[in-house]
């Protein structure tokens, strides 16, 4: 994983618990995107001006502090602040976990 546009919007405490904390994949997930369940994460700043674009892999933070990540089939436009982003090769491998077994984000700056 890789910061986002928005990762700086991040308390500290969120920006730890995305970098070390243990999420699951929701069964509320669907081919749009993976619902996150774990840590809910807290944000300095809460809200987009404006929609922004988004591409397969952006990990946008709704206001509920679970992320999602949006999958091959997902939007090309959010309004929710992306915090993070996962390469094709991730997506993929993101969208085989099955629901509700942990796995933790390896990030690179």
């Amino acid at each position: 994983m890789r910061p986002g546009p928005e990762y700086d919007w991040l308390t500290p405490t969120a920006q730890n618990d995305l970098k070390n904390g243990e999420f699951r994949v929701s069964p509320h997930s669907d081919r749009m995107g993976a619902r996150l369940e774990g840590p809910t994460l807290a944000l300095r700043d809460s809200a987009l001006a404006d929609s922004v674009p988004v591409l397969p892999g952006m990990i946008q933070l709704p206001p509920s502090g679970r992320p999602i990540v949006l999958l091959q089939d997902g939007q090309t436009a959010g309004g929710y602040p992306r915090i993070g982003y996962l390469p094709t090769a991730e997506v993929d491998r993101l969208a085989q976990i099955p629901p509700r077994r942990p796995f933790r984000f390896r990030f690179s700056a």
